[in-house]
């Protein structure tokens, strides 16, 4: 499509979003959304047929780099078409609507040879004086000496005398008369001067265009040498620009004080990692045995979810179980833990591509002012063609390009990633394990919380276990049951008065207790029970699989007797036998 031009056609296919049929019918509407801009209401687009719509833009509907149209049809499944206009004429077949290609190549001089010897020749700044050349056409001068004699304008002039023709007379009087004059100061190569006028001339290999030069640079495959040169902008690229910005770290914080710390070369034992805090531990489980010593945690930093079972197995160890005060001990611990991941990327530089040197054309090389059929593209032009290539086209999709490299990892702003990362002192050199699983890598700071089950039996010490045994009963149940059962029994008399002492007693009568029991016979109800009966259950389960096997669906064949629950389903079996002799009944299965 052609940008900023009104008569153009654009279509599309609609078809029905219910059965995906062709939509001929309708009134379809074109939206239009101009180099991302504001989306704006057009026109109505005419059905051509099966389905397909076409729309006649207006010319400010044309005028952008990027448009999409958007085809809209209550029956139809909505269609976008992207555009990029161009500012060229496509359809001209003579110049592509360019006002520079304004004559054909073949209209241009198509090669032009030097005079022999005439690039060799000496050619004074200025004729020294007219009146020694005057007009003449055909002059044959004879092989005769000719005194006083003008030569006229010479214009075929052969057989031209050489050194040796002239005497030393002759001689002197010329290299007097050049040095003179001002021919002596051309020493140069001879420049166009007057003819820097002229035009038309043409180059045997024609110069890129800024377009040409644009794809060569970013269909530039990254595995050929213009990538391989050491310190070149091309090798900076190709090295660094390895991954996509995005997948780097955008922002990171660090740790309240974890810059100021100072690591050790080896983080292998609790003395490397020092004062610091922790908010919250998640991940440090299985700690090693004896691992967590008898300093101080923080107030109620170790929760009922924190401490496994087998430690609390090992806390209680030679404790009482029954209920009575319980105290805990308190501990800190500090621990750095840190996982740093950064991407740098060095800094980008782009600038217009120039060529290198003027172009020569042979013998003609120390030639200079003349003009082109076809002017070469400037710095700026080369510049523009290359930052201005939309990256939808086909530049930037060669695989393994320099182009599609760019595209594909040039994905967000250098200054959206961490700009800066100072690392602590002895960071780097430090030695950390593959994993935070023991606590020998983790001394003094305070755990605000710890994960389930996070504290193991091993991990106590028993330091720590004795500092939170201090003050509790050290006696088993056996010692507390033989010390109540001997003051029950001494003769010393004991009162449970009711409300006061020991509370938690009532006073239901016999009759209560009983018509409790015959409420759960009488008036509870209990559901079917399920699966093969257990050798040890409840009453009421025991009770139910017999109810069960008297009401419900039960079958025997030679080998099997099935048990069925009351809606029908096998619930459990069991193998039988008969020898004639005796029959038996295998145990539920």
């Amino acid at each position: 499509m052609r940008k900023n031009v009104a008569s153009q056609t654009i279509g599309c296919q609609l078809i029905n979003k219910t059965d995906g049929s062709n939509v001929t019918s309708g009134t379809t509407t074109v939206y239009i959304t101009i180099d991302g801009g504001t989306q704006s209401t057009g026109g109505s687009a005419v059905h051509e047929g099966n389905g397909g719509w076409s729309y006649a833009p207006s010319q400010a509907e044309t005028n952008g780099n990027h448009i999409l149209y958007t085809f809209v049809n209550t029956s139809a499944v909505s269609v976008s078409v992207n555009v990029y206009p161009v500012s060229y004429d496509p359809t001209s077949a003579t110049n592509l609507g360019l006002t520079n290609l304004d004559a054909t190549i073949t209209s241009r001089m198509a090669t032009y040879t030097q005079p022999t010897g005439f690039l060799a020749a000496t050619f004074p700044a200025t004729v020294a004086s007219t009146t020694n050349i005057t007009a003449a056409t055909g002059i044959v001068l004879s092989g005769v000496t000719h005194t006083n004699a003008v030569i006229p304008t010479v214009t075929n002039l052969t057989n031209a005398p050489t050194s040796g023709d002239f005497t030393a007379t002759m001689k002197t009087s010329i290299g007097t008369a050049v040095a003179a004059s001002a021919v002596a100061s051309v020493t140069a190569p001879v420049t166009v001067g007057t003819n820097n006028d002229k035009t038309g001339y043409s180059l045997t290999v024609t110069p890129p265009t800024s377009a040409q030069i644009a794809t060569a640079i970013f269909t530039d495959l990254l595995a050929g040498s213009d990538f391989s040169t050491v310190a070149s902008f091309g090798k900076l690229v190709k090295d660094n620009l390895d991954a996509a910005i995005t997948s780097r770290m955008a922002t990171y914080t660090q740790p309240t004080g974890f810059l100021a710390a100072t690591f050790p070369t080896t983080v292998a034992s609790t003395t490397n990692i020092t004062a610091g805090t922790i908010t919250t531990v998640t991940n440090v489980s299985n700690l090693s045995a004896n691992a967590i010593g008898i300093t101080s945690f923080a107030t109620d930093s170790i929760t009922a979810g924190s401490v496994s079972a087998a430690a609390v197995t090992k806390i209680q160890a030679g404790l009482s179980t029954y209920a009575g005060g319980d105290t805990s001990g308190t501990t800190t611990l500090l621990s750095r833990l840190s996982a740093t991941r950064a991407g740098y990327l060095d800094n980008l530089s782009g600038g217009p591509v120039a060529l290198a040197s003027g172009v020569t054309v042979t013998t003609n090389n120390d030639k200079t002012g003349y003009s082109l059929t076809v002017t070469p593209p400037t710095s700026a032009q080369i510049a523009t063609a290359i930052f201005t290539a939309l990256l939808a086209g086909s530049d930037f999709a060669t695989v393994a390009s320099f182009g599609k490299l760019i595209k594909d990892n040039l994905d967000a702003a250098v200054t959206s990633r961490m700009a800066t990362y100072t690392q602590p002192t002895g960071f780097l050199t430090a030695t950390f394990p593959t994993t935070v699983a023991s606590t020998t890598n983790i001394t003094a700071g305070t755990i605000t919380s710890i994960s389930t089950d996070g504290i193991s039996a091993a991990a106590v010490s028993a330091a720590a276990v004795t500092k939170i045994q201090t003050g509790l009963s050290t006696h088993t149940a056996s010692d507390v049951w033989a010390v109540a059962t001997r003051r029950l029994t001494d003769g010393t008399n004991i009162v449970l008065a009711k409300g006061t002492g020991v509370t938690g007693f009532n006073d239901l009568s016999a009759a209560q207790v009983n018509a409790e029991v015959v409420d759960v016979f009488t008036v509870d109800t209990f559901g079917e029970p399920t699966g093969v009966p257990a050798t040890t259950t409840t009453l009421s389960n025991k009770l139910g699989h017999i109810y069960a096997t008297l009401i419900n669906k039960l079958t025997s064949t030679a080998t099997t007797k099935t048990f069925y629950d009351y809606l029908g389903a096998s619930k459990w079996t069991k193998a039988t036998s008969d020898d004639s002799t005796t029959y038996a009944e295998q145990k539920g299965a």
